[in-house]
């Protein structure tokens, strides 16, 4: 079992050590950040959230948030991949069932396992919980149109509508893995940031569905999403975006002090006005805190 505050201080480590240095580099040629999730996977950064029964440190929601904080500062590529991981074993040990969480959360905490979501669909837009894919025959066929960690990841928890679903509301989660046959991921990131994160479309070809990696009961898939998935996402990337603008602001700051002048002296950029009042200003302003939360409870 590993303890929540020397996960906390191992993150802190390898952030500064081991993330920080390949962020420019990472960024730059659009790679995936294979070695930094390694490290993290080793000293059991990735087990975080998994319950203390399967190995893990059963973190809560404000421990979560500060391992995202620091990542982000250091490497933002990171800190999503571990975002989207975190949101997956939360789902996975809320709603699996006990055979599927004893073979596979135990990897999480030591092994290193990478998980991510797979629930945003072209057809239902930014509305991720309402999937248009549907399972049929014990098959499924969808196309999801954003994907971090899109072939990167050791498996991927997917929404779908339920067999013979009235509507996009009654779903279900199934976990899937990596080698599934039929499972692809489509081209790579193009956006303007974060740009190792592998965010891309992916596709499932009559892929087959096993009911015992269904997570939770028939139909029971936005329930999850709305109880378990998102809180830990929307706490997740408010925390992800804190520490990319944290630092934005010290990188700013560093610079209008190394920044001189000689015309006036070799003064520095902060010290002339208007640079002077609004550094000050900004230097001064509270930097958000994350409120105590509760530990994840694992139980449907």
């Amino acid at each position: 079992m590993a303890e929540a505050q020397s996960l906390l201080g191992a993150n802190e480590k390898l952030s500064q050590e081991v993330l920080r240095p390949g962020a420019d580099q990472i960024d730059q040629s659009r790679r995936f950040p294979r070695e930094n999730i390694a490290a993290l996977g080793k000293a059991g950064v990735l087990g975080l959230l998994v319950p203390a029964q399967f190995g893990g440190a059963g973190a809560s929601l404000g421990e979560m948030s500060r391992v995202l904080d620091t990542q982000s500062q250091a490497c933002a590529s990171t800190a999503m991949v571990t975002l989207m991981h975190y949101c997956a074993t939360a789902a996975i040990a809320a709603k699996g069932g006990d055979r599927l969480k004893q073979e596979l959360l135990p990897s999480f905490a030591r092994a290193g396992h990478l998980s991510t979501l797979a629930f945003s669909e072209s057809g239902s837009g930014g509305h991720f919980y309402a999937p248009v894919s549907e399972v049929r025959q014990k098959r499924l066929s969808a196309s999801k149109s954003f994907v971090t960690s899109a072939g990167e990841a050791d498996s991927y928890v997917v929404s779908a509508r339920k067999t013979g679903a009235a509507g996009p509301t009654e779903s279900n989660l199934y976990l899937i893995s990596k080698g599934a046959s039929g499972l692809a991921a489509q081209g790579r990131f193009e956006g303007l940031g974060l740009a190792g994160n592998a965010s891309a479309p992916m596709t499932l070809t009559d892929v087959f569905i096993d009911d015992e990696t269904r997570l939770g009961s028939e139909g029971s898939g936005f329930q999850s999403m709305l109880e378990v998935v998102l809180p830990h996402f929307q706490i997740g990337v408010a925390s992800v975006s804190v520490g990319i603008a944290t630092a934005a602001f010290e990188t700013i700051v560093a610079r209008v002090g190394a920044r001189k002048y000689e015309h006036v002296g070799g003064a520095a950029l902060a010290s002339i006005a208007p640079s002077r009042p609004k550094a000050a200003q900004a230097a001064h302003q509270p930097r958000p805190t994350m409120p105590s939360t509760p530990k994840a409870q694992c139980h449907e």
